[in-house]
């Protein structure tokens, strides 16, 4: 069995860790998530919220959540551990444990987002091809200001997935009101939603970000002074499924 291991890092706000499995057989597989003695773990709602049991009064209330991707084929609980601060000294410590057992190829996911006074924890879905093929895999994350859509591909060469076709290794979309804010590739010279190209380039470049929060747009690439066929309207304009 071949175990690789995915993280995309959206700065300041996730991080999206994907873990695929790769065989033929019948397996069980884990993932597990260590946390400090100090550290509570409770569920709500099938997410992990994680906060500080000795904050000094003041301190900022920040705690983390963890996301699992939801997949009946998978169970998460919270379970203790023994940890060893110091030689010949215990402690229980709290630990998520994601587990399956499932024939291989096989995959899962979890969001680890910072919390503050008021946030809520999103929630991680798979969104299923219409014509059911496994040329990538589409992860949506709903959080309460934006919904995130990542998709992985399995393979090298061109792919077709929901409304996107590429030949990236990972794409990247942010929609927030209904407006795309961002949008990110990986290891691409193309990327089209729907019908329409969003940009072309004569090589793969090892990563294109766009981004129009408000206002003014940006857009950053692995090669300075590139010079690439990018047509902003079309992510502007278009309308993905929420």
């Amino acid at each position: 069995m071949v175990h690789r291991r995915f993280i995309f890092h959206l700065a300041g706000d996730f991080w999206l860790i994907r873990d695929v499995a790769d065989a033929e057989q019948v397996h069980s597989v884990e993932t597990f998530w260590h946390f400090h003695p100090e550290l509570a773990v409770t569920e709500v709602a099938g997410n992990f919220l994680i906060t500080n049991t000795k904050s000094a009064p003041g301190d900022p209330a920040v705690s983390l959540a963890l996301a699992p991707l939801r997949d009946d084929e998978w169970t998460t609980e919270i379970i203790a551990e023994q940890v060893s601060p110091a030689y010949g000294r215990f402690e229980s410590a709290p630990v998520v444990r994601c587990q399956a057992r499932v024939k291989l190829p096989a995959e899962h996911a979890i969001v680890i987002t910072p919390l503050f006074t008021g946030d809520e924890p999103g929630h991680l879905t798979r969104i299923p091809t219409s014509d059911g093929n496994s040329a990538a895999t589409i992860l949506r994350y709903d959080a309460k200001r934006a919904t995130h859509f990542a998709v992985f591909a399995a393979k090298l060469g061109d792919w077709k997935a929901g409304l996107w076709r590429s030949d990236a290794s990972f794409l990247y979309c942010c929609v927030k009101e209904g407006r795309v804010t961002q949008f990110i590739v990986c290891d691409s010279s193309f990327a089209d939603v729907g019908s329409s190209r969003v940009f072309t380039h004569p090589r793969k470049l090892e990563w294109l970000d766009w981004e129009q929060p408000a206002g003014e747009s940006h857009m950053f690439t692995s090669e300075e002074n590139v010079v690439l066929s990018f047509a902003q309207s079309v992510l502007t304009s278009c309308t993905l499924s929420l």
